[in-house]
Protein backbone atom coordinates (compact mmCIF):
# COMPACT_ATOMS: atom_id res chain seq x y z
CA UNK A 1 0.00 0.00 0.00
CA UNK A 2 1.44 3.40 -0.89
CA UNK A 3 2.43 5.90 1.78
CA UNK A 4 -0.22 8.52 0.89
CA UNK A 5 -3.01 6.00 1.40
CA UNK A 6 -1.52 4.86 4.73
CA UNK A 7 -1.28 8.47 5.98
CA UNK A 8 -4.89 9.18 4.93
CA UNK A 9 -6.25 6.18 6.79
CA UNK A 10 -4.15 6.86 9.90
CA UNK A 11 -5.45 10.45 10.14
CA UNK A 12 -9.03 9.28 9.66
CA UNK A 13 -8.71 6.68 12.41
CA UNK A 14 -7.16 9.21 14.80
CA UNK A 15 -9.98 11.69 14.16
CA UNK A 16 -12.60 9.02 14.76
CA UNK A 17 -11.00 8.01 18.07
CA UNK A 18 -10.88 11.60 19.31
CA UNK A 19 -14.51 12.30 18.52
CA UNK A 20 -15.87 8.94 19.61
CA UNK A 21 -14.32 8.93 23.08
CA UNK A 22 -16.70 11.34 24.86
CA UNK A 23 -19.81 9.69 23.36
CA UNK A 24 -19.35 6.29 25.00
CA UNK A 25 -21.83 5.71 27.85
CA UNK A 26 -24.53 7.91 26.28
CA UNK A 27 -27.30 8.51 28.89
CA UNK A 28 -25.94 5.92 31.33
CA UNK A 29 -24.38 8.50 33.67
CA UNK A 30 -27.65 10.28 34.49
CA UNK A 31 -28.94 10.60 38.03
CA UNK A 32 -32.26 11.43 39.69
CA UNK A 33 -32.75 13.74 42.63
CA UNK A 34 -35.53 14.97 44.91
CA UNK A 35 -38.19 12.30 44.41
CA UNK A 36 -41.60 13.33 45.75
CA UNK A 37 -44.49 10.92 46.26
CA UNK A 38 -47.83 11.76 44.65
CA UNK A 39 -51.37 10.80 45.67
CA UNK A 40 -52.26 7.16 45.13
CA UNK A 41 -54.05 4.11 46.54
CA UNK A 42 -53.04 1.79 49.37
CA UNK A 43 -51.86 -1.71 48.49
CA UNK A 44 -51.42 -4.78 50.69
CA UNK A 45 -49.02 -7.26 49.11
CA UNK A 46 -46.99 -10.38 49.84
CA UNK A 47 -43.61 -11.46 48.51
CA UNK A 48 -41.72 -14.72 48.83
CA UNK A 49 -37.98 -14.83 49.50
CA UNK A 50 -35.58 -17.41 48.06
CA UNK A 51 -36.43 -19.84 50.86
CA UNK A 52 -40.15 -19.58 50.14
CA UNK A 53 -40.97 -17.59 53.28
CA UNK A 54 -43.69 -14.99 52.81
CA UNK A 55 -43.35 -11.34 53.83
CA UNK A 56 -46.23 -8.85 54.00
CA UNK A 57 -45.88 -5.26 52.85
CA UNK A 58 -48.21 -2.26 52.88
CA UNK A 59 -47.51 0.58 50.51
CA UNK A 60 -48.97 3.22 48.25
CA UNK A 61 -49.39 2.76 44.51
CA UNK A 62 -48.55 6.18 43.10
CA UNK A 63 -46.19 7.98 40.77
CA UNK A 64 -43.23 10.18 41.68
CA UNK A 65 -41.87 13.48 40.44
CA UNK A 66 -38.12 13.48 39.85
CA UNK A 67 -35.43 15.72 38.46
CA UNK A 68 -32.68 14.30 36.28
CA UNK A 69 -29.15 15.62 35.95
CA UNK A 70 -26.46 15.00 33.37
CA UNK A 71 -22.95 16.29 34.06
CA UNK A 72 -24.35 18.65 36.67
CA UNK A 73 -27.08 20.09 34.43
CA UNK A 74 -30.82 19.56 34.86
CA UNK A 75 -32.47 17.95 31.83
CA UNK A 76 -35.67 19.51 30.50
CA UNK A 77 -38.72 17.32 30.09
CA UNK A 78 -39.19 16.77 26.30
CA UNK A 79 -42.96 16.49 26.79
CA UNK A 80 -43.07 19.79 28.67
CA UNK A 81 -40.08 22.10 28.02
CA UNK A 82 -41.33 24.53 30.66
CA UNK A 83 -40.45 22.15 33.48
CA UNK A 84 -37.51 19.99 34.53
CA UNK A 85 -39.72 17.56 36.49
CA UNK A 86 -40.23 14.05 35.13
CA UNK A 87 -42.83 11.46 36.07
CA UNK A 88 -41.41 8.22 37.50
CA UNK A 89 -42.77 4.96 38.91
CA UNK A 90 -41.41 2.51 41.45
CA UNK A 91 -39.96 -0.79 40.23
CA UNK A 92 -38.91 -1.94 43.70
CA UNK A 93 -41.75 -2.41 46.22
CA UNK A 94 -39.44 -3.56 49.03
CA UNK A 95 -37.49 -0.37 49.80
CA UNK A 96 -38.44 3.14 50.85
CA UNK A 97 -38.25 6.05 48.44
CA UNK A 98 -35.92 8.91 49.28
CA UNK A 99 -34.03 11.88 47.98
CA UNK A 100 -30.49 11.89 46.70
CA UNK A 101 -28.56 10.99 43.59
CA UNK A 102 -28.23 7.55 42.04
CA UNK A 103 -26.96 6.19 38.76
CA UNK A 104 -29.36 5.17 36.00
CA UNK A 105 -29.23 2.07 33.81
CA UNK A 106 -31.06 0.98 30.67
CA UNK A 107 -34.24 -1.09 31.25
CA UNK A 108 -32.63 -4.15 29.64
CA UNK A 109 -30.10 -4.20 32.50
CA UNK A 110 -32.90 -4.89 35.00
CA UNK A 111 -34.95 -8.08 35.15
CA UNK A 112 -38.41 -7.17 33.90
CA UNK A 113 -37.19 -3.66 33.08
CA UNK A 114 -38.18 -3.66 29.41
CA UNK A 115 -41.64 -4.95 30.28
CA UNK A 116 -41.96 -2.18 32.86
CA UNK A 117 -40.95 0.39 30.25
CA UNK A 118 -43.56 -1.00 27.83
CA UNK A 119 -46.31 -0.63 30.44
CA UNK A 120 -45.17 2.92 31.23
CA UNK A 121 -45.10 3.87 27.56
CA UNK A 122 -48.51 2.44 26.75
CA UNK A 123 -50.51 3.28 29.86
CA UNK A 124 -49.20 6.51 31.34
CA UNK A 125 -50.76 9.53 29.67
CA UNK A 126 -51.00 13.18 30.64
CA UNK A 127 -53.37 13.88 33.54
CA UNK A 128 -54.17 10.23 34.33
CA UNK A 129 -56.77 9.27 36.93
CA UNK A 130 -55.72 8.02 40.36
CA UNK A 131 -57.10 4.60 39.37
CA UNK A 132 -54.91 4.43 36.25
CA UNK A 133 -51.80 5.49 38.17
CA UNK A 134 -52.40 2.92 40.92
CA UNK A 135 -53.17 0.12 38.45
CA UNK A 136 -50.03 0.89 36.46
CA UNK A 137 -47.89 0.90 39.60
CA UNK A 138 -49.22 -2.46 40.73
CA UNK A 139 -48.65 -3.93 37.25
CA UNK A 140 -45.07 -2.60 37.28
CA UNK A 141 -44.37 -4.33 40.59
CA UNK A 142 -45.70 -7.59 39.19
CA UNK A 143 -43.48 -7.61 36.08
CA UNK A 144 -40.23 -6.80 37.91
CA UNK A 145 -40.75 -9.31 40.75
CA UNK A 146 -42.44 -12.14 38.83
CA UNK A 147 -40.43 -11.45 35.67
CA UNK A 148 -39.87 -15.17 35.04
CA UNK A 149 -43.45 -16.29 35.65
CA UNK A 150 -46.88 -15.83 34.13
CA UNK A 151 -48.22 -12.50 35.32
CA UNK A 152 -50.91 -13.01 37.96
CA UNK A 153 -51.68 -10.64 40.82
CA UNK A 154 -53.18 -13.50 42.85
CA UNK A 155 -50.18 -15.86 42.90
CA UNK A 156 -46.41 -16.01 42.44
CA UNK A 157 -43.42 -14.62 44.29
CA UNK A 158 -45.34 -11.34 44.43
CA UNK A 159 -49.09 -11.13 44.89
CA UNK A 160 -51.64 -8.61 46.06
CA UNK A 161 -54.25 -9.12 48.77
CA UNK A 162 -55.99 -5.73 48.73
CA UNK A 163 -55.99 -2.51 46.73
CA UNK A 164 -57.62 0.48 48.40
CA UNK A 165 -58.70 -1.89 51.19
CA UNK A 166 -60.72 -4.01 48.73
CA UNK A 167 -59.88 -7.61 47.81
CA UNK A 168 -59.57 -9.25 44.41
CA UNK A 169 -62.44 -8.71 41.96
CA UNK A 170 -65.02 -11.47 41.87
CA UNK A 171 -68.71 -12.06 41.21
CA UNK A 172 -69.48 -10.17 44.40
CA UNK A 173 -66.49 -7.79 44.67
CA UNK A 174 -65.73 -4.85 42.38
CA UNK A 175 -62.16 -3.58 42.35
CA UNK A 176 -61.68 -1.29 39.36
CA UNK A 177 -57.98 -0.69 39.99
CA UNK A 178 -57.20 -4.41 40.27
CA UNK A 179 -59.19 -5.20 37.11
CA UNK A 180 -57.38 -2.47 35.18
CA UNK A 181 -53.99 -3.80 36.33
CA UNK A 182 -55.03 -7.27 35.11
CA UNK A 183 -55.96 -5.75 31.72
CA UNK A 184 -52.55 -4.06 31.46
CA UNK A 185 -50.71 -7.29 32.22
CA UNK A 186 -52.78 -9.29 29.71
CA UNK A 187 -52.07 -6.64 27.06
CA UNK A 188 -48.35 -6.83 27.86
CA UNK A 189 -48.27 -10.60 27.44
CA UNK A 190 -50.02 -10.35 24.07
CA UNK A 191 -48.39 -7.27 22.54
CA UNK A 192 -44.99 -6.63 24.15
CA UNK A 193 -42.43 -5.01 21.85
CA UNK A 194 -39.08 -3.72 23.15
CA UNK A 195 -38.42 -1.36 20.22
CA UNK A 196 -36.83 1.96 21.32
CA UNK A 197 -37.50 1.33 25.04
CA UNK A 198 -33.79 1.19 25.94
CA UNK A 199 -33.40 4.53 24.17
CA UNK A 200 -36.35 6.25 25.86
CA UNK A 201 -36.24 4.97 29.44
CA UNK A 202 -33.83 4.69 32.36
CA UNK A 203 -34.08 2.93 35.73
CA UNK A 204 -32.50 4.26 38.91
CA UNK A 205 -31.09 1.08 40.43
CA UNK A 206 -29.62 0.97 43.94
CA UNK A 207 -29.41 -1.41 46.84
CA UNK A 208 -30.51 1.13 49.44
CA UNK A 209 -33.36 3.17 47.90
CA UNK A 210 -36.52 2.45 46.00
CA UNK A 211 -35.70 1.92 42.32
CA UNK A 212 -37.57 4.17 39.91
CA UNK A 213 -38.22 4.05 36.16
CA UNK A 214 -38.39 7.33 34.24
CA UNK A 215 -39.05 8.26 30.61
CA UNK A 216 -36.29 10.64 29.53
CA UNK A 217 -36.45 10.80 25.75
CA UNK A 218 -38.99 10.82 22.96
CA UNK A 219 -38.77 7.97 20.42
CA UNK A 220 -36.10 8.36 17.72
CA UNK A 221 -37.32 10.47 14.79
CA UNK A 222 -38.33 8.41 11.76
CA UNK A 223 -36.85 9.15 8.33
CA UNK A 224 -39.78 10.08 6.01
CA UNK A 225 -37.95 8.51 3.07
CA UNK A 226 -37.54 5.22 4.92
CA UNK A 227 -40.51 2.87 4.80
CA UNK A 228 -38.89 0.60 7.39
CA UNK A 229 -38.63 0.99 11.20
CA UNK A 230 -38.02 4.42 12.71
CA UNK A 231 -34.38 5.46 12.67
CA UNK A 232 -32.66 7.90 14.99
CA UNK A 233 -30.77 10.93 13.75
CA UNK A 234 -27.12 9.91 13.30
CA UNK A 235 -24.94 11.10 16.14
CA UNK A 236 -21.57 12.74 15.42
CA UNK A 237 -19.83 9.42 16.06
CA UNK A 238 -21.92 7.76 13.36
CA UNK A 239 -21.18 10.53 10.90
CA UNK A 240 -17.46 10.23 11.61
CA UNK A 241 -17.53 6.48 11.05
CA UNK A 242 -19.39 7.00 7.77
CA UNK A 243 -16.78 9.54 6.75
CA UNK A 244 -14.01 7.12 7.63
CA UNK A 245 -15.58 4.52 5.36
CA UNK A 246 -15.82 6.96 2.46
CA UNK A 247 -12.19 8.01 2.91
CA UNK A 248 -11.14 4.38 2.92
CA UNK A 249 -13.04 3.68 -0.30
CA UNK A 250 -11.54 6.72 -1.98
CA UNK A 251 -8.05 5.65 -0.94
CA UNK A 252 -8.68 2.10 -2.13
CA UNK A 253 -9.79 3.37 -5.52
CA UNK A 254 -6.71 5.56 -5.79
CA UNK A 255 -4.45 2.66 -4.76
CA UNK A 256 -5.97 0.38 -7.40
CA UNK A 257 -5.52 3.06 -10.03
CA UNK A 258 -1.86 3.49 -9.16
Amino acid sequence: MNRNLMRTLALAVAAAVLFLAPLNGYADSLSYVSSIGAAGQTVSMVSKDDAGAEHTYNGTASNFNVKVIDDGNLIENPDNPDTDWFTAFCVDPFQYAGTGTVELVAPSAVQGGLQAAWLFENYYKNSPTTTTVAALQVALWEVVVDYDKEYNLNTGDFYVTKINKVGAPSATVTNTTWSLADTMLADLQQNFNAKDLDYMYRIAQTGYKQDLIVRLYDPPVADPADSGPAAGTPEPATVILMGLGLIGLAGFKKFRKN
